[in-house]
């Protein structure tokens, strides 16, 4: 069926090279470094010694090629091969312009071909989701006043290996205090203090799909003025929740969030979208913007997270994935939103 929809997008007759490993990792199962060469009867991939059985056992029904011979492959092939333009090295495209091989941008958007997951996939999702979501449960317990940042961060990703995370879906973010104002702070050897915020946004791989979530806690006490904000965040979250429904435009889906802490007057702290897809890649279609204009359909993972940060004071995101149906959407996350304090 993916191979059936992507010849879909080029002319009969013709070939695809692919390069890119989240799509080369979509259309057959391979994860290691070279290329995968697909048409309406051939399925092969060129690589090297160093994966030959690692291919073997990752991917089914492929001939496994050696990279050297591409070149010349392609050309006995005698009929055009389309190739990945964001993703194919300078020299490759070089070598094979130069020859007999007529070689052409394909002009796919693969992120949106990629974009409505099937059910083994959206399990795949579900299982990265709740190993992350454990590792965070467990993580609570190892936090107090007196830890890093760095060190919370360490354990939080130990834990998720340990319970069955191939590697995490990015940096992990657990940050502090003052620190919590950065959307995108670094973990550091700030120690964590009574009357703290700490935001930990993180998630790990499985199976080959990411996960995403976002909680923040307070340590030892929250003022009125720290309550009053993430609970403005978890309403704008919460309600962007309920109303997500198929059909939506993706600016539309932002909008509501984004309404909520507006009207509560932190407009201007809100600095980014309120999310994003999830897949093999961390980032992936659709994207929650306001200049979005894509629909949302059912099958569409993606991210529910906002946020408000106070320069140099604190900040606070939540952050869901949900998995959208036919009448709404499913959050893969079960835990608590509400404000914990430790």
């Amino acid at each position: 069926m993916r191979l059936e929809k992507l010849m879909e997008q080029l002319p009969a007759g013709s070939a695809m090279l692919l390069s890119a490993p989240e799509d080369m990792f979509y259309f057959s199962g391979f994860t290691g470094e070279g290329y995968v060469l697909l048409s309406e009867t051939l399925k092969s991939i060129y690589t090297d010694g160093r994966y030959t059985e690692q291919t073997q056992k990752e991917t089914d029904g492929f001939h496994v090629c050696d990279i050297r011979q591409m070149k010349q492959d392609l050309k006995q092939l005698g009929i055009p091969v389309y190739f990945q333009e964001k993703h194919m090295v300078c020299s490759v495209y070089s070598a094979m312009v130069g020859s007999e091989i007529t070689f052409l941008p394909s002009g796919i958007d693969f992120a949106t071909l990629r974009s409505v997951k099937d059910a083994q996939e959206i399990k795949l999702l579900q299982t990265a989701a709740q190993i992350a979501e454990k590792a965070y449960i467990e993580t609570l317990n190892f936090i107090s006043a007196g830890k890093t940042e760095q060190e919370i961060a360490a354990y939080l990703n130990y834990k998720m290996a340990c319970n069955g995370g191939m590697k995490t879906s990015f940096d992990t973010i657990c940050i502090s205090g003052k620190h919590t104002s950065l959307p995108h702070g670094k973990p550091t050897q700030k120690k964590v203090e009574n009357g703290d915020f700490i935001t930990m946004d993180f998630g790990c791989v499985y199976g080959g799909y990411c996960s995403d979530m976002t909680r923040t806690v307070a340590v030892g006490y929250a003022t009125e003025e720290m309550q009053s904000v993430y609970q403005i965040v978890l309403n704008a979250q919460n309600e962007t929740e309920r109303q997500l429904m198929p059909g939506m435009l993706e600016r539309a889906a932002d909008s509501i969030a984004r309404k909520i802490i507006s009207d509560a007057g932190y407009a201007k702290y809100f600095v980014h979208s309120t999310g994003h897809g999830v897949g093999i890649e961390i980032h992936e279609n659709p994207v929650l913007a306001p200049k979005k204009m894509g629909k949302l359909q059912p099958g569409h993972v993606v991210t529910v997270e906002p946020g408000i940060y106070l320069p140099d004071r604190f900040g606070v995101r939540i952050e869901n994935t949900v998995v959208m149906e036919q009448n709404g959407c499913m959050p893969l996350q079960t835990t608590s939103k509400d404000l914990l304090v430790l």
